[in-house]
């Protein structure tokens, strides 16, 4: 095994630890989170707006409310929505890790 697919995995297992420590210490919702999963029930057909003049303005973090939504649609509990959200987060950080591994491997070539 290569030695960036070792620190790989060693970043996604650190990191699933830690998630599941958080979904496991906090099974339900948090305070904050009623208030966004009643902007999104209010707008389910709009679940990002690109407008700054409206009040429903949640593009500021557009893959956790895309996310939300998602799981609102589907009536997910509180548990598998974050099972789910940990899937999502493990995701971009394999895209992130690939994506710098090449912009790495750009700059060697140069």
């Amino acid at each position: 095994m290569k030695k960036n697919n070792i620190y790989l995995l060693f970043i996604l297992l650190i990191n699933s630890i830690l998630f599941a420590a958080f979904i496991f210490a906090v099974p339900g919702f948090i305070s904050d989170d009623f208030y966004f999963f009643t902007l999104i029930k209010e707008n389910i057909a709009n679940p990002i707006s690109f407008n700054i003049h409206n009040s429903f303005l949640l593009f500021f973090r557009p893959v956790t409310y895309f996310s939300f939504w998602l799981n609102i649609v589907a009536g997910l509990s509180p548990f598998y929505m974050k099972i789910f959200s940990l899937i999502i987060y493990l995701l971009l950080i394999i895209s992130l890790f690939s994506f710098l591994k090449e912009l790495s491997a750009c700059f060697e070539k140069k």
